[in-house]
């Protein structure tokens, strides 16, 4: 379950988050009250045009995140063989992509929810919560490892809530009391 909750708080894809070691969890030193999980070093990012693996350091936002993994690291992953991996299976080996799908996909059925919801769910929601919380378009774009600005949008599901309330506060800057008669002779 942790696994989920860590793919969600660092927007990765599954690949991304099955390949961390323990040493890609490291101190931001300009957050250090984050403590040991400031930041994640992305070793296996999504490359371009055949290029290989992309890394990218992504940047902990969400203070719960770091306490959740700075617990894991300390109580939880103990338990298992000593190794560079982070996460482990049953077997005592790394969480494979396929053993996250299958465990992804047990707890969707258990819940009831549609087989249209992959994993690939917790990064759209990442890149949805940080652009809704304000956090600057090429911020997010940076920490999910887009090259281009359109593909994060394009990612984004804003609210209907969000897009009234971006409205109403653009409204409250400086428009018209009275838009629609705005521009027309008097």
């Amino acid at each position: 379950m942790r696994v989920f909750k860590a793919q969600y708080a660092w927007g990765l894809r599954r690949r991304e988050i099955c390949r961390l070691d323990l040493i890609d969890v490291a101190e931001n030193p300009r957050k250090p009250d984050f403590g040991r999980a400031g930041v994640l070093d992305v070793r296996w990012g999504k490359g371009s045009n055949g290029k290989g693996p992309k890394r990218r350091p992504v940047l902990t936002v969400m203070p719960w995140s770091a306490n959740g993994l700075i617990q894991y690291i300390s109580v939880v992953r103990p338990c298992y063989q000593p190794g560079p991996a982070l996460w482990m299976s049953e077997r005592n080996r790394r969480v494979s992509e396929a053993s996250y799908n299958d465990r992804f996909s047990e707890y969707r059925e258990e819940l009831k929810f549609p087989q249209e919801l992959t994993p690939h769910a917790f990064r759209r929601s990442y890149i949805t919560y940080l652009l809704e919380d304000g956090w600057d378009l090429r911020f997010v774009q940076k920490q999910v490892g887009h090259v281009h600005a359109t593909t994060t949008t394009i990612y984004s599901h804003v609210s209907d809530d969000f897009m009234t309330t971006t409205l109403n506060d653009a409204l409250m800057d400086g428009a018209p009391e009275d838009l629609w008669t705005a521009g027309v002779a008097q």
